[in-house]
């Protein structure tokens, strides 16, 4: 299993918030506790369900799920276990092992996708993001899901780094 560092490197570089629109109102997510909480956890799971559990307190999020094919399987956090049915997550399995998505953002069985795989992710890894309300705007899902993957992808370097 991948293990993740106790220690970030500068977390007080890490305290601003990122600005965004959720459900029409305003939200100011606070990433240095973000990254704090990510700090504590030593294995990428734990980490993937401290971020749900995180975005939780700003939004209703069922799924975050992120994979790395260096590392192995996907990962995922789900808010309850009975959130996706089997045919859901198999779902997501061939998303992440698909060669190049035909999209970013979509809604499926009353669930809205946001699928992120830039930078500043490693090559060739995806981190998406489900939610119920579609509440979010395309441009403010890439903003989080690419600040999201900043906070994942320090992580995992630190580890890599130890």
């Amino acid at each position: 299993m991948e293990m993740l560092p106790t220690r970030l490197s500068k977390p007080e570089a890490r305290t601003e918030s990122i600005s965004m629109v959720y459900n029409h109102k305003l939200l100011e997510l606070p990433m240095g506790d973000l990254y704090r909480r990510l700090q504590q956890q030593s294995q990428l799971s734990d980490a993937l369900h401290e971020l749900l559990q995180w975005l939780n307190n700003w939004m209703p999020v069922q799924l975050v799920a992120y994979w790395n094919p260096r590392l192995g399987p996907f990962l995922l956090a789900l808010k309850q276990p009975t959130t996706l049915d089997p045919a859901q997550i198999q779902g997501v399995e061939q998303l992440f092992h698909s060669p190049n998505p035909r999209l970013n953002h979509w809604r499926q069985a009353g669930l809205n996708y946001h699928l992120w795989s830039n930078a500043p992710l490693p090559s060739l890894c995806r981190l998406l993001l489900v939610e119920p309300h579609g509440a979010m705007s395309v441009e403010d899902s890439n903003r989080l899901l690419k600040t999201l993957g900043e906070a994942l992808s320090t992580s995992i370097k630190q580890h890599q780094a130890v």
